[in-house]
């Protein structure tokens, strides 16, 4: 099962922890954070968002 509209750091952690999500469509989630911060940061900070312990 994969997982896509309206994803944002807020929310990804608890969508990425459903049993059976395969994969993240993350794309303007991260482009509207690199507006602000930069593709590289926004990108790490999705990664950590996706990973943190609830």
């Amino acid at each position: 099962m994969n997982a896509s509209h309206g994803l944002t750091r807020d929310n990804v952690n608890a969508i990425a922890q459903i049993e059976g999500i395969y994969e993240l469509n993350i794309g303007h989630a991260l482009i509207a954070g690199a507006v602000l911060v930069g593709l590289e940061q926004a990108v790490i900070m999705m990664k950590e968002a996706m990973y943190i312990d609830l």
